[in-house]
Protein backbone atom coordinates (compact mmCIF):
# COMPACT_ATOMS: atom_id res chain seq x y z
CA UNK A 1 0.00 0.00 0.00
CA UNK A 2 1.08 3.59 -0.95
CA UNK A 3 1.23 6.08 1.85
CA UNK A 4 -0.79 8.99 1.16
CA UNK A 5 1.24 12.02 1.63
CA UNK A 6 0.45 13.95 5.03
CA UNK A 7 1.67 17.33 3.61
CA UNK A 8 -0.93 19.79 1.93
CA UNK A 9 -1.48 20.40 -1.52
CA UNK A 10 -0.22 23.71 -2.79
CA UNK A 11 -3.87 24.15 -4.14
CA UNK A 12 -5.21 23.34 -0.31
CA UNK A 13 -2.65 25.78 1.44
CA UNK A 14 -4.07 28.24 -1.37
CA UNK A 15 -7.67 27.98 -0.18
CA UNK A 16 -7.05 28.09 3.49
CA UNK A 17 -5.21 31.00 3.04
CA UNK A 18 -7.74 32.65 1.33
CA UNK A 19 -10.72 31.31 3.93
CA UNK A 20 -8.32 33.38 6.23
CA UNK A 21 -7.87 36.10 4.46
CA UNK A 22 -11.81 36.87 4.32
CA UNK A 23 -12.60 36.19 7.76
CA UNK A 24 -9.80 38.60 8.89
CA UNK A 25 -11.70 41.06 6.42
CA UNK A 26 -15.09 39.90 7.79
CA UNK A 27 -13.56 40.95 11.37
CA UNK A 28 -12.21 43.91 10.42
CA UNK A 29 -15.08 45.30 8.63
CA UNK A 30 -17.48 44.33 11.69
CA UNK A 31 -15.42 45.70 14.16
CA UNK A 32 -14.60 49.06 12.06
CA UNK A 33 -10.61 48.08 12.54
CA UNK A 34 -7.51 49.54 10.54
CA UNK A 35 -6.17 46.82 8.88
CA UNK A 36 -2.10 48.58 9.17
CA UNK A 37 -2.33 49.95 12.58
CA UNK A 38 -5.01 47.59 14.09
CA UNK A 39 -7.01 49.92 15.88
CA UNK A 40 -10.87 51.04 15.55
CA UNK A 41 -11.99 53.87 13.52
CA UNK A 42 -14.71 55.87 14.71
CA UNK A 43 -16.41 57.30 11.64
CA UNK A 44 -17.37 60.98 12.00
CA UNK A 45 -20.63 60.31 9.60
CA UNK A 46 -21.75 57.30 12.11
CA UNK A 47 -20.64 58.70 15.50
CA UNK A 48 -23.21 61.61 17.00
CA UNK A 49 -20.71 62.10 19.91
CA UNK A 50 -17.84 62.78 17.93
CA UNK A 51 -20.34 65.12 15.79
CA UNK A 52 -21.90 67.21 19.15
CA UNK A 53 -18.10 67.33 20.64
CA UNK A 54 -16.44 68.85 17.39
CA UNK A 55 -18.95 71.15 17.50
CA UNK A 56 -19.18 72.26 21.06
CA UNK A 57 -14.93 72.38 20.91
CA UNK A 58 -15.15 74.65 17.97
CA UNK A 59 -17.99 76.70 19.34
CA UNK A 60 -15.89 77.06 22.29
CA UNK A 61 -12.55 78.19 20.38
CA UNK A 62 -14.80 80.44 18.04
CA UNK A 63 -16.04 82.31 21.48
CA UNK A 64 -12.96 82.47 23.17
CA UNK A 65 -11.29 84.12 19.80
CA UNK A 66 -14.15 86.63 19.07
CA UNK A 67 -13.44 87.50 23.15
CA UNK A 68 -9.55 87.78 22.61
CA UNK A 69 -10.27 90.09 19.37
CA UNK A 70 -12.80 92.62 21.41
CA UNK A 71 -10.68 92.76 24.09
CA UNK A 72 -7.65 94.04 21.78
CA UNK A 73 -9.67 96.28 19.92
CA UNK A 74 -11.00 98.16 22.99
CA UNK A 75 -7.49 98.46 24.33
CA UNK A 76 -6.03 99.78 21.04
CA UNK A 77 -8.88 101.94 20.70
CA UNK A 78 -8.69 103.12 24.50
CA UNK A 79 -4.24 103.33 23.57
CA UNK A 80 -5.07 105.38 20.64
CA UNK A 81 -7.14 108.03 22.25
CA UNK A 82 -4.85 108.95 24.79
CA UNK A 83 -2.29 109.42 22.86
CA UNK A 84 -4.12 111.72 20.83
CA UNK A 85 -5.96 113.29 23.73
CA UNK A 86 -3.84 114.84 26.57
CA UNK A 87 -6.80 115.93 28.71
CA UNK A 88 -8.51 112.90 28.63
CA UNK A 89 -5.39 110.94 29.77
CA UNK A 90 -5.34 112.76 32.55
CA UNK A 91 -8.81 111.92 33.36
CA UNK A 92 -8.33 108.16 32.52
CA UNK A 93 -5.35 107.89 35.05
CA UNK A 94 -7.45 109.84 37.47
CA UNK A 95 -10.21 107.34 36.89
CA UNK A 96 -8.00 104.10 37.15
CA UNK A 97 -6.40 105.69 40.78
CA UNK A 98 -9.87 105.80 42.03
CA UNK A 99 -10.99 102.47 41.28
CA UNK A 100 -10.28 100.17 43.69
CA UNK A 101 -10.07 96.54 42.66
CA UNK A 102 -10.60 94.78 45.79
CA UNK A 103 -14.15 96.58 46.94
Amino acid sequence: MLKRNKQKSIYDKALEKKKENLERENLYKNLDLDREKNTIIFEQKNNTFIKVLNFLLDTIERIIKFFIIIIAFILLTIGATVLFNPGLRENLLEIINNINILT
